[in-house]
């Protein structure tokens, strides 16, 4: 499932490098969705085969820290240098990711500047964000039912950005321990509750964003979805599959990622949930087809950097370039993989190694 997930990650810096038209895949909003599928799958496999029984949660969810936060505090590091060089070459002019933090520190409250330089620190509370605005005249936060009508907005706060969504990751990691010891019937029951969360949302009209894919409870569906085709998995995984037909699965998911942009032409407002579903139904082969695969295990190895550092190449092309054509989706698509490469060579791997003697010892 590696390539999926890299392809996933890759659609996610196409959506943010705003030439999406030469390549759309399936777009920014579609591809986290379908990351929250495939990390219910996950999730549910290492705590059934690894993780297991209670006295595993502290190494399971200190693990899960130890594989998202390393990355994450060097591209943010990084983003915070960057900023400041920026700031000095422009006669402190302008500021980078940090022009905010120049533009408002005056006129926000004590409470609010630490609440956002935590949430950056923490990740936690990212998601949180996309719900509030900032009263410059009081200083403090107030709840908005769309963050795009408030300025500033308070994500251009955020070091990375995109990062909100490993803020919700993380807090389904600190449940789904539970999770996976409740028989499926209680999953569903979740996961119709969260469903009927999104369509009732969406009935009095919290149908835009960040309620159609930010808030937690009417996301959870999906990562219980990944959960149940990973109880799928577990029950077909001794049938013998036809290996041609593994990949025809493979073969078609790569395919609806690439060509997503034209069947929307006509499915239209039905895609997303097409999507979905099938790629729900597909996991279980995907993973059956590449679980012994190396090479896909480093592709997909590669898709959370990317993800995370997407933000930063961004911002270096564009500003050393000073060219609108730096935002162009290939050339940051290509140097934030091999950023990525690097992020997992020295950072990564070694942690890695450091994490799965931590779970020999237990």
């Amino acid at each position: 499932m590696g390539i999926i997930r890299f392809l996933l990650a890759i659609a996610v810096v196409f959506a943010h490098t705003g030439h999406e038209q030469y390549m759309q895949m399936v777009g920014g909003k579609l591809a986290v969705e379908l990351f929250y599928i495939f990390s219910g799958f996950y999730m549910a496999l290492i705590l059934t085969e690894k993780y297991v029984g209670l006295k595993m949660y502290k190494v399971f969810i200190t693990n899960r820290m130890l594989k998202l936060y390393p990355i994450y505090w060097v591209v943010a590091l990084l983003v915070i240098l960057f900023s400041l060089y920026i700031a000095f070459d422009t006669n402190w002019r302008f500021w980078g990711v940090l022009q905010s933090y120049k533009l408002y520190w005056s006129k926000i409250s004590v409470f609010s500047f630490l609440f956002l330089v935590i949430s950056n620190i923490i990740v936690f509370f990212q998601d949180w964000i996309m719900f509030m605005g900032v009263n410059l005249t009081s200083g403090n936060f107030f709840f908005t039912d769309n963050f795009v009508e408030t300025s500033p907005r308070l994500h251009s706060f955020l070091l990375v950005p995109q990062a909100w969504t490993i803020g919700l990751e993380l807090t389904f990691y600190l449940i789904v321990p539970f999770f996976a010891r409740k028989n499926t019937r209680w999953l569903i029951l979740i996961g119709t509750a969260s469903v009927a969360c999104k369509v009732l949302l969406a009935a009095t009209g919290y149908n835009n964003d960040p309620w159609t894919y930010r808030f937690f409870f009417s996301e959870l569906h999906l990562f219980i979805l990944g959960m149940i085709a990973y109880r799928v998995y577990n029950r077909i995984k001794h049938k013998s599959f036809s290996l041609r037909k593994l990949q025809a699965v493979l073969c078609l998911d790569i395919l609806l990622i690439l060509f997503c942009v034209f069947l929307r032409t006509y499915l239209g407002d039905f895609t997303d949930y097409i999507y979905l579903i099938v790629f729900a139904c597909s996991v279980p082969f995907l993973f059956a087809l590449c679980k012994q695969s190396k090479l896909d295990s480093k592709i997909g190895e590669l898709s959370y950097p990317i993800y995370i550092s997407h933000g930063l190449v961004i911002l270096l092309l564009n500003y050393i370039f000073k060219l609108q054509s730096a935002y162009e989706g290939w050339g940051v698509a290509i140097a934030t993989i091999a950023l990525s490469f690097l992020l997992n060579h020295l950072i990564l791997y070694p942690i890695d190694r450091y994490r799965q003697k931590r779970v020999k010892k237990n």
